[in-house]
């Protein structure tokens, strides 16, 4: 292989922790388990997962995730080689507290400082939980909160490549630990981000966007807000 080649991904820049993250020691909340039979794509890392009853990683879905259930997030892809091999995904846990940064955001939300999270109904995206009470902390949430906002939508494309306007050449994409995260390009028509399609118009075009957060698992609790 050429050493100067940079391999780009092309579904996003991969989870980054930025505070909070103690590697293996015993006090790192995280989790190793297989991916599940069902799950047909992914997941890929900074998707939102839960371990089901058989004991393996299915993506985060509002539709079918038993509530109150500790979510995480995927460090890894399902096909990175070190998955492959050992047959396990590593997952951070939401109960623990971590900043960090994820492409696997529903690019079409906002995301003001303070706002809670929680995941989408279908691909483990991560998207805002709304308020019950005028501010954004939640007492009695009736979804998953997986954290709350900090810096909100980063551009990791300052300073970086640039806006491609049109397709690369001679470079490959592929899941490279070390690889880079190409800016969302809409030559024409639409393109795909972090498993979504991003359409002519959207803020994101030429840009590498993340959302930074702090995880703080709040189960849901399904109670009504009171004030005594």
């Amino acid at each position: 292989m050429n050493a100067n080649t940079v391999y780009y991904r092309t579904n996003g820049p991969r989870l980054n922790i930025l505070r909070g993250y103690w590697g293996n020691e015993n006090f790192g909340l995280t989790a190793a388990v297989p991916v599940d039979a069902s799950v047909a794509s992914g997941p890929f890392s900074g998707q939102v997962m839960f371990i089901n009853t058989s004991g393996n990683w299915v993506l985060a879905s509002s539709a079918s995730t038993p509530k109150g259930q500790c979510p995480y997030l995927s460090m890894e892809d399902v096909a990175d080689s070190d998955v492959v091999s050992v047959g396990k995904l590593t997952g951070l846990s939401c109960a623990g507290n971590y900043e960090v940064q994820t492409p696997y955001f529903d690019l079409t939300q906002t995301y003001p400082r303070s706002a809670a999270l929680t995941y989408d109904a279908t691909s483990g995206l991560v998207v805002p939980a709304g308020n019950t009470s005028g501010d954004y902390f939640i007492q009695n949430p009736s979804v998953d909160i997986v954290g709350y906002v900090t810096a909100g939508v980063v551009d990791l494309n300052i300073g970086g490549p640039g806006n491609m306007n049109g397709t690369l050449s001679g470079l490959v994409a592929n899941a490279g630990i070390d690889s880079q995260a190409l800016p969302i390009n809409l030559v024409s028509g639409s393109a795909s981000y972090a498993g979504q399609t991003v359409t002519t118009g959207n803020a994101y075009i030429g840009k590498i966007p993340v959302l930074q957060f702090a995880t703080r698992w709040l189960p849901a609790r399904d109670v009504t807000n009171t004030v005594s």
